[in-house]
């Protein structure tokens, strides 16, 4: 049965794949990358279908229809954030900062705001015991750092990849098959820069990772996720993380690793 599955879930993600790069190229939805290479942000759209898939079938990450609540209204704020969006201002404090002295509401605005009451109608629907801070730190502020990172090939994934391994190996359930196939055609669509996460894929991951940091709850990942996206959120606001990676020889190591610059 798994097996099938797979199968079915490969032909999905080929067949997404396809339809939405050609889609978001004729609508221009694209950018030029670090390598002036014009590429759809298409990855994101891609995840929210096959996650809207699973919540309607199979229910391996998505399971409540708060989560999926949550993680639709996250991918919409950066699907109009990619497609609307300037590049300045930049940063929380950019966005707010613009708003309070020209009374010019940014896309970047609109984003904070609406994570904050994404997050905040998540725990309308769940249990009033979530409601406590390292929640409220990871579902508002982890697909916000998700997007601080996403300026580069492969970043977000292998930054995910920080806490989605911890999380199996310390037994969180999931489908090994389903996240093998999933993590190499994303990393097969980033590294050849033939599509890109993108605003919306970025925070859509970031999403993701929260709701399942928040699930299994265990003292190291759920400390570590809040640290990192603090941390992540802190830097970024007074320096250049592309700079910071620079500067940081083990973090650029990493950093390259599957990339061609």
């Amino acid at each position: 049965m798994e097996l099938f599955l797979s199968f079915i879930i490969v032909i999905l993600i080929l067949l997404t794949y396809y339809v939405t790069s050609f889609f978001f190229m004729q609508k221009k939805w694209c950018v030029r990358n670090y390598k002036s290479i014009v590429v759809p942000y298409s990855i994101g759209t891609v995840f929210i279908i096959l996650l809207t898939i699973d919540f309607a079938f199979f229910n391996k990450l998505i399971n409540t229809t708060a989560e999926f609540i949550y993680i639709f209204a996250i991918w919409g704020l950066g699907i109009i954030d990619d497609i609307y969006g300037a590049p300045y201002p930049k940063g929380i404090k950019g966005h707010f900062g613009y708003f309070f002295r020209k009374g010019i509401i940014t896309t970047g605005f609109i984003k904070a705001i609406g994570v904050v009451i994404a997050s905040l109608t998540y725990f309308q629907l769940t249990s009033i015991e979530l409601v406590n801070a390292y929640v409220v730190v990871l579902l508002v502020l982890f697909p916000h750092t998700m997007n601080l990172l996403d300026t580069k090939p492969l970043r977000v994934l292998k930054s995910s990849m920080l806490f989605l391994i911890p999380l199996v190996l310390l037994g969180f359930h999931l489908s090994m098959l389903f996240f093998l196939i999933v993590i190499t055609f994303w990393a097969f669509f980033e590294s050849k820069m033939i599509a890109m996460l993108g605003d919306n894929g970025a925070m859509l991951t970031g999403a993701v990772i929260a709701l399942n940091v928040i699930h299994f709850n265990h003292i190291f990942t759920t400390t570590t996720a809040v640290i990192f996206t603090v941390v992540v959120t802190f830097l970024a606001e007074r320096i250049s993380i592309q700079a910071w990676v620079e500067k940081t020889p083990i973090i650029k190591m990493f950093d390259q690793i599957g990339r061609v610059e």
